[in-house]
């Protein structure tokens, strides 16, 4: 674990803000390429978001099959001349990423607020069924390292760990913060590095509130506020101060 701080090269390389929201009856894909319109001078690059559903269906009696897929027009994927900023406007929600470098978080929640402002004016009064923050990180280790644990805290336990080594690995938690209803996929693992000498760890952090938890439009802020303390927390408790040292 690691003392909460600020880190000048902090190893963020996807900042995701989202909230998704209850489809409103008769609000297509025709009323969302007006509000696409709205960031077309900041988002110039679009492209068509398609959803993709699956059925089969088994008949009992006759032990046949049948399948089918369903494709729509879901929404609007829009991104930025440099590439790094990304809107989705979608049927049921809207969602923007900041890819690497980071900025600074303040600077990206005032962004989010002015886009769902304009998503939401066009659409009255939405239904907010999850809000969530989703940090995606890379931590590049110098090689050699003799023990992971050196550098991060969520590593799984290896069977017989005396006579193997671990070489790779994969694992996701599901986390429920005390006292409150804000929860939060961790996924960590050895990741495929693009820096010679280092071996690449992913740290996912999604942090979400759900429907059923009371989310309010009038209060959305001040939740992400604490969806992000707790994604600060989760972050730091997860690497230990030789990886933190790494980013100061």
């Amino acid at each position: 674990m690691a003392v909460q701080r600020y880190l000048s090269k902090a190893p963020i390389t996807e900042a995701v803000f989202d909230v998704r929201i209850t489809p409103i009856p008769g609000v297509g894909i025709t009323e969302l390429k007006k509000v696409s319109d709205f960031f077309l001078e900041q988002y110039p690059k679009v492209e068509d978001i398609h959803k993709v559903e699956g059925f089969v269906q088994f008949d009992l009696k006759t032990s046949e099959s049948h399948s089918s897929i369903e494709k729509g027009h879901y929404g609007y994927k829009q991104i930025s001349n440099d590439g790094k900023e990304i809107i989705q406007v979608k049927i049921n929600g809207l969602t923007f990423s900041r890819l690497y470098p980071y900025t600074k978080w303040d600077e990206l929640l005032d962004k989010f607020k002015y886009f769902f402002d304009i998503y939401s004016k066009c659409f009255g009064n939405v239904n907010i069924v999850r809000a969530a923050v989703r940090y995606i990180n890379h931590l590049d280790i110098p090689l050699p390292v003799s023990n992971l644990s050196e550098y991060i805290s969520v590593l799984p336990l290896v069977p017989g760990s005396d006579e193997f080594t671990l070489t790779t690995f994969l694992s996701k938690v599901i986390v429920h913060y005390p006292g409150s209803n804000i929860k939060a996929n961790i996924t960590c693992a050895i990741d495929k590095s693009t820096s010679p000498g280092h071996i690449r760890l992913l740290l996912d952090n999604d942090v979400y509130l759900e429907e059923g938890c009371g989310i309010g439009s009038e209060g959305l802020w001040g939740l992400f506020g604490e969806l992000h303390r707790v994604k600060n927390m989760l972050f730091f408790e997860s690497i230990t101060e030789e990886a933190a040292r790494l980013y100061e």
